[in-house]
């Protein structure tokens, strides 16, 4: 089970943006927090408090949105390893299938470089066929 979880910052206490004519933009109006819960952890979380990520919560809306699409795509059968293994012992290889599955691989990240302290999410699937399924 997954869950997403956030909270908004009441609009009297957003700051207005903008130098001359400042302003209240939709995205300003999401400021808030948000976490991400899957088989009860949060991995957003993080601190010896806990706390979750101080942002605009559209900025994770859009973040879902944009990798979505690739998520949904079930994992061919012979990449299932190859994403479920640990990315950071991966050796370079010069062969275009090795950099197709690279590829790959990245479209199913979720982008939290905009984070102090991210943490890396795939997003992925498979099917009945390739044996699991996430």
């Amino acid at each position: 089970m997954i869950r997403f979880r956030f909270g908004l910052t009441p609009v009297h206490d957003i700051q207005p943006w903008g130098g001359d004519a400042p302003s209240l933009s939709w995205f300003s109006l999401t400021d808030g927090w948000y976490d991400i819960e899957a088989d009860g952890r949060h991995l957003f979380r993080h601190g010896a408090d806990g706390t979750s990520v101080d942002y605009y919560v559209v900025r994770l809306w859009e973040d879902v949105l944009d990798v979505l699409p690739e998520a949904l795509e079930p994992v061919p059968a012979d990449l299932v390893a190859f994403m479920a293994g640990d990315h950071t012992r991966w050796l370079p290889a010069d062969s275009p299938d090795t950099e197709a599955a690279v590829t790959w691989y990245g479209q199913h990240a979720l982008d939290t470089g905009y984070l102090r302290t991210a943490p890396h999410i795939r997003w992925w699937r498979t099917t009945a066929e390739a044996g699991t399924t996430s």
